[in-house]
């Protein structure tokens, strides 16, 4: 992926993150309104909770 062209980089991202991507200057994070379905459905499979690192519920 590393050297794929902006164009196909911009199409993934797209599919991926159909609402779109923000940037969190404060925070300097990369921020998205809604969790993909797939990336959900991935996290339930695994056993993944939802809670960061400090034990407070994701948004």
């Amino acid at each position: 992926m590393a050297f794929s062209d902006a164009g196909m980089k911009e199409k993934l991202q797209k599919l991926i993150f159909s609402e779109g991507i923000g940037y969190d200057r404060k925070n300097e994070v990369f921020r998205t309104g809604k969790v993909n379905e797939v990336f959900a459905l991935i996290a339930s499979l695994s056993g993944n909770t939802g809670s960061n690192e400090k034990g407070d519920k994701s948004c």
